[in-house]
């Protein structure tokens, strides 16, 4: 079962190859490759998983779990906020081209697709939308609203002192 379940997961062409991998991040450095087998299992038969080491082989704190199957990548995904191994709790994401990448792996597969032909437009924000871009590189409303409060208090406190200053030589 598990080898027809490898062979078609390698037979799909339309998924990206990383769509069955996710991120752990957050490890202990004493956590073995096994224990996060054994936690990651739960959601579904697990290929393999890859700690990152140093070059001296210590651990650096993440690897990554690939699954067979797309269902167990969103197993994993959903079941978010019970990913504790040795004792601490793990982040978890998917770990694909598209890091902003959100939702069910089967609803992202056919996503991929469309978007693909989007950002193949060029320039230099790596086809990202008008919307994306501005999010991502402007402020956010609750800065921008206390930008524009501290401007419009400084502008008034700036007029007064102007007024102030003509009624005095007027006055």
């Amino acid at each position: 079962m598990a080898s027809f379940a490898l062979l078609k997961a390698s037979s799909s062409k339309n998924v990206d190859p990383n769509a069955f991998r996710i991120f752990v991040g957050g490890l202990r450095k004493t956590t073995t490759e096994d224990r996060v087998h054994a936690h990651f299992a739960k959601y579904g038969e697990v290929q393999a998983v890859e700690i990152k080491r140093q070059p001296d082989g210590s651990s650096r704190g993440f690897a990554f779990v690939r699954y067979i199957d797309l269902d167990s990548v969103d197993k994993a995904m959903e079941a978010h906020s019970q990913h504790m191994i040795d004792n601490k709790w793990v982040d978890v994401k998917r770990h694909d081209s598209d890091a902003n990448a959100a939702g069910p792996a089967s609803f992202y597969k056919g996503n991929r697709e469309k978007k693909k032909g989007e950002d193949e437009g060029g320039g230099d924000d790596g086809g990202l939308s008008e919307d994306r871009r501005m999010t991502r590189s402007g402020p956010s409303d609750k800065q921008s609203s206390y930008f524009l409060k501290a401007a419009q208090s400084m502008l008034e406190k700036s007029m007064a002192d102007a007024l102030g200053q003509q009624e005095a030589l007027h006055g």
